[in-house]
């Protein structure tokens, strides 16, 4: 593909960050996607002018709104043959809700297709690892094989009792703010990851933030076992080989 062909669309998360009291490097997470492509030989655009993929407007009944950043980009997006998103909401928003003539994948599928057709060299480390199904992944759009597949290619991977379509969410979707209900849920749902796993790897950004948000408080008082929570972006960006 010739230069600008590819598109990375790397989401709201620099306008996320400022927001959370507590630091995720969601750095880490738009240059590792970088490391990525630039290990299979491709220099993605990243359009500066690109806005928000318009998620939660759509969600929340903000129709004009999410038109207009529909309409903004999809002209930006226009020209590209293959577009690759790292986090689900935006993910499923392009794919589903805009009508973009380029292929839309997400990084999980992207890695697992280069991964498939040699592009792609895939480091192996110890520990355990688990899976965090995102709701706008899994059951919105049905992907739950390529990041399995990736994930046990570097790690011993395990899954969860409750998994797949029967996953538990974060607890924190449909732009429900944090309360002590959705916080059972993502203490349940790390107490489940932590019986199976050393690391639970997730793909949403929305997801990252809520499990750090929990984490980020003294675990003696949430009565968490330690578990690390990191994102699949990251995560395989930091054991690629060579």
């Amino acid at each position: 593909m010739r230069e600008g062909e590819v598109v990375y669309f790397p989401d709201c998360l620099p306008y996320i960050e400022p927001l959370l009291d507590f630091d995720l490097d969601f750095e880490r997470i738009i240059s590792g996607a970088i490391r990525i492509f630039n290990q299979a030989g491709i220099r993605p655009a990243i359009p500066e002018e690109l806005g928000c993929r318009g998620h939660d407007a759509l969600r929340s009944g903000q129709y004009e709104l999410f038109n207009e950043l529909r309409e903004k980009n999809s002209k930006i997006l226009r020209k590209a043959k293959l577009i690759v998103v790292n986090c689900a909401e935006c993910y499923r928003t392009l794919k589903k809700d805009y009508s973009l003539e380029g292929r839309v994948l997400h990084i999980s599928e992207f890695v697992a297709e280069l991964v498939r057709e040699g592009g792609l060299n895939l480091g192996k480390m110890e520990g355990k690892v688990t899976f965090d199904d995102p709701c706008r992944l899994g059951r919105h759009m049905g992907v739950y094989k390529p990041p399995r597949d990736i994930l046990a290619r570097i790690a011993n991977y395990e899954e969860t009792p409750r998994s797949g379509k029967e996953a538990l969410c974060c607890g924190v979707g449909a732009g429900i703010n944090c309360n002590k209900y959705s916080e059972l849920i993502k203490e349940e749902r790390l107490k489940e990851a932590a019986g199976v796993a050393d690391t639970m790897i997730t793909s949403c950004t929305r997801c990252l933030a809520h499990f750090g948000c929990l984490l980020s408080e003294p675990l003696e008082r949430v009565g968490l076992p330690k578990i690390e929570v990191r994102d699949f972006t990251e995560f395989v960006s930091s054991n690629l080989a060579g």
